[in-house]
């Protein structure tokens, strides 16, 4: 995978009102949706691009930035990975539209999913990927599950 989002653009200071500041109740930790102006009183999400083996076509995505001193927070942690996936995890549900702060963006590129056994019997057409966060939050002596795998 290569990052071809080389340069990051101007961002909106994620304090003002547009800035896309997650806030948490009795936190002053940062976490915010990194977002761009697009005219004087508009503003939108990020998108970065990465490409995959060398296809042309780039997988878009947006970002949720957190900033490196919340990793020893495991309660801001987990609040920030429940806020990102809710959405997702709900419209899998209820069979609503996907989130456009979980999707990544494929535009029908031919993926291919596992080693095949007959050639293109692992590969499909994909418009998006749904992305949620799971992992572990590790702090000053603690290790902590942050969704169920």
């Amino acid at each position: 995978m290569t990052l071809l989002t080389d340069i990051t653009p101007d961002l909106v200071d994620p304090n003002s009102p547009q800035g896309g500041r997650e806030v948490v109740a009795g936190s002053d930790l940062l976490a915010f949706w990194p977002q761009v102006r697009v005219d004087a009183t508009h503003t939108a999400d990020f998108e970065w691009k990465t490409q995959i083996e060398n296809d042309p076509t780039p997988l878009v995505n947006r970002m949720l930035f957190i900033r490196s001193d919340a990793i020893a927070n495991s309660t801001f942690l987990e609040e920030m990975a429940r806020r990102y996936n809710d959405p997702a995890k709900q419209s899998v549900l209820t069979g609503a539209p996907w989130p456009a702060r979980n999707q990544a963006n494929l535009f029908g590129v031919r993926r291919r999913y596992a080693d095949s056994v007959k050639p293109g019997d692992t590969s499909f057409d994909t418009d998006s990927w749904l992305v949620v966060v799971r992992g572990r939050a590790l702090g000053v002596g603690m290790l902590s599950s942050w969704m169920p795998a």
